[in-house]
């Protein structure tokens, strides 16, 4: 993947920004040119869409293959209204339905540091999934928590005893929502 490259408007200067420059949830990034400092904003989130495939390429890219959690994102698109990059920030993330698209950081019942992503979708569960990174291989896992109307990646579905080992770039289903590791 070729870094993303613009013209400076003040000096002509050709500048070169690496993948992992976007790797944030910024919907605008301010870059200074190279040569003459002049600064320009760039609508990041475009250029992350457009360029990046929303991190997939970038990923593979930056990390070559070897990706810790302080790398990993979850692309969000909830019936293709509302889109988000949600960091991804504990070992265990629990995906369920909530009033609006959110994350936040919680204790569950035994006590564990979580992070729960809560999702305005009416066909995801209020507990529809868990997603748990393990450091020691560095493998992203999903497991359907028993939801009414499933989870699929691609569109195999998730039967709520199975423990699937998630690649990033794959399409995981929930409701009306889609989501990508990436």
């Amino acid at each position: 993947m070729d870094d993303f490259k613009y013209k400076c408007k003040k000096c002509g200067t050709l500048n070169s920004i690496p993948p992992d420059w976007f790797r944030d949830n910024a919907e605008k990034k301010v870059h200074e040119c190279q040569s003459c400092k002049n600064k320009v904003q760039l609508n990041a989130a475009k250029i992350r869409a457009d360029l990046y495939n929303n991190f997939k390429q970038a990923t593979e890219l930056v990390f070559g293959g070897k990706v810790t959690l302080d790398d990993l994102y979850l692309k969000i698109t909830v019936n293709n209204d509302i889109k988000k990059l949600q960091k991804l920030e504990k070992e265990t993330i629990i995906i369920g339905r909530g009033a609006e698209l959110r994350s936040e950081n919680i204790k569950d019942e035994s006590g564990e540091e979580i992070q729960r992503i809560q999702i305005p979708d009416k066909f995801v569960s209020s507990k529809h999934c868990r997603l748990k990174f393990n450091p020691k291989n560095n493998k992203v896992t999903i497991q359907d928590l028993g939801s009414l109307n499933k989870t699929f990646i691609e569109e195999a579905e998730i039967k709520p005893d199975e423990i699937l080992i998630l690649k990033v770039g794959k399409k995981i289903h929930i409701g009306t929502t889609l989501l990508e590791i990436c």
